[in-house]
């Protein structure tokens, strides 16, 4: 019998954009990291979506929003990719997403996650590019959301772009996730982004932040 996992990590990772006014990320560095952080907390870390359109990023958002998660701990959902204020994100077709509309609240619906931690990892900027390169042409769809226990990593604060290591992979990413191996067993997500924010905002001059309604402590050693 399979062992069974704590948690689920998805991955959404975009790399390479239609519109060649959105530079092409090196996101897959990342989506290694994280997955190996994961890993190392017992979690299923296997699903792993590359390059969506907004209607594809969609179908998978509803997918999500339809499963049973029942045997799962918690759910952990990762995006790489360019960002800007007020939580909109560009996806493949560069076509412009809204964190809260089109993957937040859908995913908050789903009755087998009530109660559970719901962790959310934004890698992207939250402004500096222009939305003339992007557009939006949906409608939200969702239902009344199960509110509570959601925890919103970014990789810097609303208004400033997210910076890259000299090999290509995100700073954010690789220093979250170098606290999160090392500490993340006795200390919460919230102080690993504590940490986080205190190394970024001396080396790089950038500020990640987060929002949680989290009442207890979110530990992933917790959940091993």
């Amino acid at each position: 019998m399979a062992e069974q996992k704590a948690g689920k990590l998805i991955i959404f990772n975009m790399e390479n954009f239609e519109n060649n006014r959105f530079s092409n990320l090196p996101g897959s560095q990342d989506v290694e990291t994280l997955q190996s952080t994961f890993r190392k907390f017992n979690c299923d870390v296997k699903d792993v979506h590359k390059d969506l359109t907004k209607d594809e990023l969609k179908k998978e958002i509803e997918k999500i929003s339809k499963s049973n998660f029942q045997d799962y701990k918690y759910l952990a959902i990762a995006i790489l990719t360019h960002g800007h204020r007020q939580g909109m994100m560009v996806v493949n077709d560069c076509k412009l997403i809204n964190l809260d509309t089109h993957v937040i609240l859908p995913i908050l619906r789903n009755r087998s996650l009530a109660n559970k931690p719901k962790l959310f990892i934004v890698d992207a900027c939250k402004g500096g590019f222009d939305l003339l390169s992007a557009h939006t042409d949906a409608k939200p769809f969702f239902d009344e959301p199960i509110i509570g226990n959601t925890l919103r990593c970014y990789a810097t604060t609303e208004g400033f772009k997210a910076c890259a290591t000299e090999d290509g992979g995100s700073v954010f990413t690789a220093e979250f996730c170098k606290f999160l191996e090392n500490e993340g067993k006795e200390k919460s997500v919230e102080d690993i982004m504590k940490l986080t924010i205190k190394t970024l905002q001396k080396k790089y001059f950038q500020v990640p932040s987060y929002e949680t309604n989290m009442t207890d402590p979110f530990i992933l050693g917790d959940y091993i």
